[in-house]
């Protein structure tokens, strides 16, 4: 991991070499130098808590001792800038109650390789550099140990024991020591505001958890689970300003019981870069309309940079045991997006929320009541073709095209972008109502979904049914999508529905919103999704009225005007209604990349 460090700047006592005369030393070895009795030290208040950063139970702290000018470089590296001796050290003791004061404890920290429990040196993050003229020596820990104590004035007393460096094959014998306060940051606090968004994310420090479970979502006979590990106070902020990093992980497991205890199954998943809802299976992270889904990483670092990153293959390897009654998991990932690791163990509880629900279908509105939309922020729309319907089984037959009018608020400027957060939220906030309406028309349309100019056709859901009705089920999916069955060639034309003027239910598809959906972005944030409800019932009006001209863009361009009055998916069916006029584009196929 890339360690970040605080530094101390100490005087260092050093004393004889066992192997060698310094005066006949040559200047490619770093002598070591002859003193003789104590140097008063000095503190410049630097230092790191990491806690239980093993997960083992003991507390990790890093200090770094100097009788030099020490900095750190652009990776939290420490380095010499004058001549003389620099300790890095890393002690392990029991980890202290985070509301306690940090302190190294009283003791004897022994130097042994072989060693890694309490009271010892992590010789593998401890090191001594010397600085020689323009010349940096690197010399490992052998042996020997530590002494710490406390003062009459509550500071440290830290004095070596036998202690011996080596450069090579070179030993040494040599001699620390240090008296005065040591001051630590918190690793837990602080981490996230160290991490730039080019760095990879290493035994980040996730504070904060949460834990739901969605059951049967997708409709492939799995359970649905997503966890959520955030850096402390990162998911509370509003703004986009404090530093913090976001970890989601969308899992699929055992699709459990009704009123059974909820719980993720012991195992390995894995991520596919194509959707597999099978058990021990993760979903990749992806772009839904605006809005992350999946597996994916979120940051903003403390140059206020926001960095959204999805996560397209990788493992968590997830582990359970009963500790005084309660469940404690080890999750340990490995995951990757295109440019970065994320790579980690976090150990703790989860209690899953409920979002499942057991109805015999899933519903995935999240609406609590009737929505008549505000369409006042969507200036333009964009109509593209997304699916061509075919018969089955093979070889099929093409039956009829699918097109998707995206209406939502535009983005910023690149002038709006240079403004700071609250002026840029101010001059243009980019979210609030959106609605995704999606046509059946016949093939070779070219997306005239209105083709005579101010003429009004009536798209109507289909298929047309009560969700009780028996063909409901034959109809549509458990996701929402048609079943493939509909279009088999002998039978599909039974299915008077497809007559061009249709819009489609509202499912989930390859990752992306399909067919007729509402969708709400909070204002005052980076589309942040809040509310969202696909449409299973109603019907969509369109009047084109302009004749069409070419875009600037590319594609074709021509004023509409749409009248919606839509049912979700919910139990109480919930109402939304609006409507929307204005320029649309239409990008006909292979205009749009």
């Amino acid at each position: 991991m890339k360690n970040f460090w605080r530094f101390l700047t100490l005087i260092v006592l050093a004393v004889s070499s066992v192997s060698c005369n310094p005066t006949e030393e040559p200047v490619d070895k770093a002598p070591i130098k002859v003193l003789e009795g104590n140097v008063a030290l000095e503190d410049k208040e630097f230092g790191m808590y990491y806690g239980n950063l093993g997960k083992d139970g003991l507390g990790v702290y890093s200090v770094v001792l100097s009788d030099a000018v020490c900095f750190r470089d652009g990776y939290g590296a420490p380095y010499l800038d004058s001549e003389g001796d620099m300790l890095v050290l890393e002690f392990k003791a029991p980890a202290q109650d985070s509301d306690a004061p940090i302190m190294i404890p009283e003791g004897t920290y022994v130097v042994d390789p072989t060693k890694s429990g309490a009271s010892t040196i992590n010789v593998a993050n401890s090191y001594v550099k010397r600085l020689v003229g323009n010349m940096q020596y690197h010399y490992d820990l052998v042996s020997g140990s530590f002494v710490v104590g406390r003062n009459s004035e509550g500071g440290y007393d830290i004095l070596t024991e036998n202690l011996v460096i080596a450069k090579g094959s070179e030993q040494y014998s040599v001699q620390y020591s240090y008296n005065g306060n040591i001051m630590f940051e918190d690793w837990n606090k602080v981490a996230a505001s160290l991490q730039t968004i080019e760095d990879d994310i290493i035994d980040m420090p996730f504070t904060e958890v949460s834990a739901a479970y969605y059951g049967n979502l997708f409709g492939y006979g799995t359970g649905n689970y997503v966890l959520n590990f955030s850096t402390a106070g990162f998911m509370e902020d509003e703004t986009g300003t404090v530093p913090g990093i976001a970890l989601v992980m969308n899992m699929f497991g055992e699709l459990l019981p009704k009123d059974k205890e909820i719980f993720l199954a012991e195992g390995t998943y894995t991520v596919y870069p194509t959707f597999n809802s099978e058990e021990f299976s993760m979903l990749f992270g992806l772009n839904m309309d605006g809005m992350p889904f999946g597996t994916y990483l979120a940051q903003v670092d403390n140059k206020q940079r926001q960095s959204l990153e999805f996560i397209g293959n990788g493992t968590v390897e997830v582990s359970r045991e009963s500790v005084d009654y309660n469940d404690i998991y080890t999750i340990k990932y490995d995951l990757v997006t295109p440019t970065r690791k994320a790579q980690g163990t976090w150990v703790g509880p989860l209690e899953f929320v409920n979002a499942a629900t057991d109805a015999g279908r899933v519903i995935l509105s999240t609406l609590d009541g009737d929505v008549e939309c505000d369409m006042h922020r969507v200036e333009t729309g964009r109509l593209i073709h997304v699916e061509t319907l075919k018969t089955t089984p093979e070889p099929s037959q093409e039956v009829a095209e699918a097109w998707q009018l995206m209406l939502e608020p535009r983005m910023w400027t690149d002038e709006e972008k240079k403004l700071p957060w609250e002026e840029r939220i101010e001059a243009w906030d980019p979210n609030g109502d959106i609605m995704i309406l999606e046509f059946v028309v016949p093939l070779g349309s070219n997306g005239d979904i209105a083709p005579e100019t101010n003429k009004e056709y009536s798209y109507q859901i289909q298929p047309n049914l009560s969700m009780d009705d028996p063909l409901y089920n034959v109809s549509v999916s458990k996701m929402g999508r048609p079943y493939d069955d509909i279009f088999y060639a002998p039978n599909w034309k039974d299915y008077t529905y497809m007559t061009g003027t249709d819009a489609r239910r509202g499912f989930t598809w390859d990752g992306g919103f399909r067919g007729n959906w509402y969708l709400h972005y909070a204002e005052g944030t980076w589309q942040n999704m809040d509310e969202m409800a696909p449409a299973v019932k109603g019907t969509v009006k369109v009047t084109r009225l302009s004749e069409p001209t070419v875009a600037s863009g590319g594609g074709r361009q021509a004023e509409f005007k749409f009248v919606w009055d839509l049912y979700d998916d919910a139990e109480a069916s919930y109402n939304i209604t609006g409507e929307w006029t204005g320029p649309v584009t239409v990008h006909t196929s292979g205009e749009l990349q």
